[in-house]
């Protein structure tokens, strides 16, 4: 089993990320908000997570790839590598500076390869970070790859749906055309239009 981690290199004996002195006194007097951010918030005090954040376009190629989300307690498709759960093992110790830990996975568990993320704020919230923790498997494809594989399996949902979609426009139309003039009890004419969305 082939397992990556996705650590800061240099970090402090309490887990967190290493941020020189004189790069947080900067930081704290020039008051720069999002850089006292990053570092929590606190000059006195930084609590950089020791993994990285993951970018936009990660978090799309492995939300697409690996859509199943399992709180990271309660995943059982598999036994996790030891390096893994060393890595879970330390995460859980500093929780602040990740978040609750989750596992991506693909729909099939026969397929061995998710992905361990942390995750802080509320979901769907635009304050929300996720943390890229360790992704595990036979064979990691490189990222280009993964990217490529995304990009292919998105396409093909959405030509599926525009299929169906055109399938049913097709079949409503079809419907339309074999309709006759009814009338109701009062002699009135009546219509029954079907529904795209039937």
């Amino acid at each position: 089993m082939i397992v990556e981690t996705f650590e800061v290199t240099e970090t402090m004996q309490d887990g967190s990320a290493e941020c020189a002195q004189e790069q947080i006194d900067m930081i704290d007097e020039l008051q720069l908000k999002g850089q006292l951010d990053l570092i929590g918030g606190s000059a006195e005090n930084p609590t950089l997570s020791p993994y990285r954040q993951m970018t936009m376009e990660e978090r799309m190629v492995y939300q697409t790839l690996c859509p199943r989300v399992v709180d990271v307690d309660d995943f059982s498709d598999h036994v996790m590598p030891l390096r893994v759960l060393q890595v879970v093992a330390h995460a859980k110790r500093i929780a602040d500076t990740v978040g609750v830990l989750k596992v991506w996975c693909p729909e099939s568990s026969q397929i061995k390869d998710p992905v361990l993320i942390g995750q802080i704020g509320r979901d769907w919230s635009s304050d929300r970070k996720y943390f890229l923790l360790a992704r595990w498997g036979e064979v990691l494809k490189p990222f280009q790859e993964l990217r490529r594989n995304a990009w292919r399996l998105l396409r093909a949902r959405r030509i599926a749906a525009f299929e169906d979609v055109a399938a049913k426009a097709k079949a409503a139309a079809a419907s339309l055309r074999g309709l006759n003039e009814e009338t109701d009890a009062d002699g009135e004419m009546k219509l029954s239009v079907p529904s795209l969305h039937d």
